[in-house]
């Protein structure tokens, strides 16, 4: 009866441990769900500001009769990097 009862008491001991470890685990994992969630919300609150910021800006635009379009135009009369340049295409002769 006593070596059943060390045994049991061995079999139980190792479960608790091994809960520990669960628990530890589980603890960890929230730490780092806690901080990504953290993270997350300063990237949408910031996100959030520029947004509004932009919105801000298209309404005024819009109130103001101006065309983006064209505003867009006058900014960057041959585009956004310059004229662009044609490549010429010379027929290839096939060998």
């Amino acid at each position: 009866m006593q070596a059943s009862h060390e045994k049991y008491r061995k079999a139980m001991e190792k479960e608790l441990i091994e809960g520990e470890c669960t628990l530890d685990t589980v603890d960890k994992r929230l730490s780092v769900m806690l901080e990504n969630r953290v993270e997350m919300e300063k990237r949408l609150e910031n996100l959030n500001v520029f947004y509004e910021a932009v919105y801000s800006t298209l309404k005024s635009k819009k109130s103001n009769g101006v065309s983006l379009v064209k505003e867009a135009q006058l900014d960057h009369p041959d585009g956004q990097n310059g004229p662009k340049m044609r490549k010429r295409r010379g027929s290839k002769k096939s060998q």
